[in-house]
């Protein structure tokens, strides 16, 4: 190894890290997929760490994870146990509903058995629940009035219809809860300009922390793999590689700036740590 510190674990981020953040590429790259096999047989730990629930990364990625810090932190898993689960408070959910509700906001609401949503107006909110339908999350999907029949919320994502939305929303919210807006240039305006809204208590920093304890690890002995916003605290805890289309805020505070999403950058960071050797993946 090349470290002074032997890593024992990593944590990837999913969407823009593993996967292009554009609707053309659904599936990670080869040599990225070969990695994180080679990073097991190894005996080094991989974690998703993203916002998506551990089904719909497994809807996008067949690997075998250690563990899971889905929902931006709100529900954590390891060796396929659950071993935290958060999100919004009773009031939390009733103001942000109400908030999107009077403001004609589309919106869906992510809990740990259903999808809660008000209207389906807003093409992005459509297409969302088309996906979600589509899938085998074995999840209900309601339409309410009333958020007191919500019970619980992990996170919430929200479509705009215009940069006025967004703009109003970050200010009213940036305050009570943990916004991460959609950066990547879509085709598509709805989804140009989404947002997922979850509770400040909960970040990828807290998920980290939860299974480093359960696995007997120490920050130091961890990696991360990143490219938006709600990796920040997971970057500020452990050493932290951004992919070149990551956030600049992200960027700053990277132990290094890799290649993009779409290339062998993944795997040619960790052979260059010495985490992995290229005769495990069939690099020359």
């Amino acid at each position: 190894m090349t470290n002074k510190i032997k890593k024992k674990i990593a944590f990837f981020d999913i969407d823009g890290t593993l996967i292009e953040p554009t609707l053309n590429m659904l599936k990670v790259q080869k040599s990225t997929l070969d990695a994180l096999h080679a990073l097991r047989a190894n005996h080094i730990r991989v974690v998703a760490a993203s916002g998506r629930s551990p089904l719909s990364v497994n809807n996008v990625i067949d690997f075998p994870f250690d563990g899971y810090i889905s929902a931006h932190g709100a529900t954590n898993f390891a060796d396929g146990q659950e071993i935290y689960s958060g999100g919004l408070n009773r009031q939390e959910i009733d103001t942000l509903w109400h908030f999107l509700v009077d403001h004609q906001l589309g919106f869906v609401m992510q809990g740990d058995g259903a999808f809660y949503y008000h209207d389906d107006n807003n093409a992005g909110v459509r297409r969302y629940l088309d996906r979600v339908r589509n899938r085998n999350y074995n999840k209900l999907v309601n339409q309410i009035s009333d958020p007191a029949s919500i019970g619980t919320v992990l996170k919430a994502t929200v479509f705009f219809y215009d940069q006025h939305q967004k703009e109003l929303t970050k200010s009213e919210l940036q305050n009570d809860f943990k916004l991460m807006f959609n950066n990547t240039a879509l085709s598509d305006q709805a989804e140009r300009f989404g947002c997922e809204i979850s509770s400040m208590r909960d970040t990828k920093g807290t998920g980290i922390q939860h299974l480093l304890k359960v696995w007997g690890l120490k920050p130091e002995e961890a990696i991360a793999f990143g490219d938006n916003t709600n990796d920040l605290e997971m970057f500020e805890l452990v050493d932290g590689y951004a992919v070149d289309n990551a956030v600049p805020e992200l960027k700053q505070i990277a132990v290094s700036i890799i290649g993009p999403v779409n290339s062998d950058t993944i795997a040619e960071t960790l052979i260059r740590l010495g985490l992995i050797e290229a005769n495990q993946i069939g690099f020359l």
